[in-house]
């Protein structure tokens, strides 16, 4: 049995290469879509955890498209967007539910 994000991420995603022995969950809140702070927190993090495959970047729902795209534009070479394998959804009050 994993951790709750660990749970979740394989009923959402369904990518056994990704578990909690080479990935990292990142949860960040910038109050202004800042890439210069991304870039410092991405590099401090592959600097010093040097077995790290996977970055996970959970970005929060009330984040606009636009402050998205400026925040991970200059990482687009080096991260993908997973693409859903599966609808599950989290019930009401679960820390990944949707905030809609």
């Amino acid at each position: 049995a994993g951790t709750d994000w660990e749970d979740w991420f394989q009923k959402t995603f369904q990518d056994p290469s990704i578990d909690n022995k080479n990935a990292l969950w990142f949860s960040c809140l910038l109050v202004e879509p800042e890439t210069n702070a991304m870039a410092e927190m991405l590099r401090t993090t592959f600097s010093t955890m040097l077995e790290l495959e996977h970055l996970l970047l959970f970005v929060p729902a009330n984040t606009s498209e636009e402050e998205v795209t400026v925040l991970l534009q200059p990482f687009e070479t080096h991260f993908q967007q997973l693409e859903l394998a599966s609808t599950f959804s989290p019930p009401a009050g679960h820390w990944a539910a949707n905030s809609a």
